[in-house]
């Protein structure tokens, strides 16, 4: 019930927000009976299909570089023409076009901020957090990164797109940015265990972190911990670039870096839930229904 299906949400049909190859008129930009507005274009968020998405992140991202080419050889993003937002220039509706961008954006702001105001010491879910029993706390931590590494990471952002060859699954098909979503995904699950973040300007956050309960209770689990950690880092950052064309270079099961990357996330997955089990929780590293 938080605010990620109006950040993240994805795949998306982009005849939802605008024109395609092959057709022209398509989409709520081309649509002049709708009104652009935030209220507006969140309401129509996922309106009639989980692919219809008309804001967040990857809204913005079809809005900025245009359809990807469907010829991953070229091994290039999408190149939407900047005269898309020109009066006169290319395509329809370039004005409404604008628009739809900056409300897009200033949505995804007040949707940052509220998850941000949440974490804040005395924000909502912060309060609730802080005011768990520790193994339930702890539980919710380890069922995250558990979560996000071996369901959401390998199994959703990689393995699918790598089963179905398609690059419409990848995460950032527009504009070719997938190995950073998949390096930065990673890297989040990486700074929780070892209890540390390095701040844009370099400065290090730091505190008690999984590791050092886990090293208190299993030395030699916590050393299989960090390996597995260090294998995944090796491989995700071993992923080529673009993505979409990396994923014509492997089929499943293969021995090359994007079915590595997703055979040591599973195998993170099951490190975390042993973790678990030496902790005495409860840990389910599955996508909930």
């Amino acid at each position: 019930d938080g605010p990620e299906g109006l950040l993240n949400a994805w795949p998306m049909d982009e005849t939802y927000i605008d024109y395609v190859e092959g057709n022209t008129t398509s989409g709520i930009i081309n649509d002049v009976s709708v009104n652009i507005e935030a209220t507006i274009l969140e309401s129509l968020n996922e309106e009639g299909g989980e692919k219809n998405i008309s804001i967040g992140y990857h809204a913005i991202e079809f809005l900025l570089w245009g359809q990807d080419d469907a010829n991953t050889a070229l091994q290039t993003p999408g190149s939407r023409p900047y005269t898309d937002y020109v009066v006169g220039g290319t395509a329809d509706n370039q004005s409404r076009r604008g628009e739809y961008l900056k409300v897009c954006v200033d949505l995804l702001i007040d949707h940052l901020k509220l998850m941000v105001d949440e974490w804040k010491v005395g924000g909502t879910y912060s309060s609730v957090f802080l005011g768990f029993d520790a193994d339930v706390a702890l539980s919710n931590v380890l069922t995250g990164i558990g979560v996000l590494g071996k369901s959401e990471l390998a199994g959703e952002r990689i393995f699918t797109a790598l089963d179905n060859q398609d690059q419409e699954d990848e995460h950032s098909c527009f504009s070719d940015n997938t190995h950073r979503d998949v390096i930065l995904n990673f890297e989040g699950i990486r700074n929780i265990y070892l209890g540390e973040y390095t701040k844009v300007n370099g400065t290090i956050v730091s505190g008690t972190s999984l590791s050092d309960i886990l090293e208190k209770s299993d030395k030699k689990l916590n050393e299989k911990f960090l390996e597995i950690i260090n294998t995944c880092n090796s491989n995700v950052n071993a992923i080529p670039v673009p993505f979409d064309y990396a994923l014509t270079l492997e089929t499943p099961g293969g021995s090359g870096a994007i079915n590595n990357s997703v055979n040591s996330l599973k195998d993170l997955g099951d490190v975390i839930a042993e973790t678990g089990d030496e902790l005495g929780l409860t840990i389910n590293t599955e996508l909930p229904e």
